[in-house]
């Protein structure tokens, strides 16, 4: 049998005439129908009920702390889903955007318009017919071109409306918004 190879074995014992026998297993083989007594008898068999015995205790003692592990692990889950999702149910007012910022990004938006008219007007030497020829895309935006070489922007934004001709300079038109975003000297 495959088993005999791990069963411990008796020492030989030499014969009246001096040559060993051949070892013998150090307890009885039980055979394949056994009743678990028989197999607890053979040491093989002990050592084997015994790693049963033992895994079945470890099994009994997990058992019994296991209710607590889940119960554990589920509080774990729930306070982090509460951490998580807390702060998302009270909702904080979004502060309304004050005038003068409106009215800076408004006139932000205006100059960097006039800003690509010029630039266009740099590389072909005439100003656009339209704003999409000179690269605007919003649509807020009205270009009108008021003689050959001057031209007028405007938007309307809330109600009102504001306007930048050509021939303003920039930085009078600008003191303005950049006071109103906080940017100074």
């Amino acid at each position: 049998m495959a088993l005999n190879r791990f069963l411990p074995m008796r020492a030989p014992s030499p014969t009246p005439t001096g040559t060993p026998l051949r070892p013998t297993p150090a307890a009885p083989i039980p055979s394949v129908g056994a009743t678990p007594d028989a197999l607890a008898r053979s040491l093989a068999g002990q050592y084997i009920h015994e790693q049963i015995e033992e895994r079945a205790e470890a099994a009994r003692r997990n058992r019994a702390r296991r209710p607590w592990r889940q119960f554990l692990a589920t509080a774990i889950i729930v306070a982090c889903g509460a951490v998580w999702l807390v702060p998302s149910l009270g909702t904080r007012p979004v502060p309304a955007i004050s005038t003068a910022r409106m009215d800076a990004s408004v006139r932000l938006t205006l100059f960097l318009a006039s800003q690509k008219v010029r630039e266009y007007e740099q590389r072909n030497r005439r100003l656009p017919a339209t704003a999409t020829q000179s690269g605007i895309t919003d649509q807020r935006i009205e270009y009108r071109l008021t003689s050959k070489d001057a031209f007028m922007l405007s938007m309307t934004q809330d109600g009102r409306r504001w306007e930048l001709p050509s021939s303003m300079a920039d930085s009078i038109y600008m003191r303005d918004a950049l006071a109103g975003l906080g940017i100074s000297k």
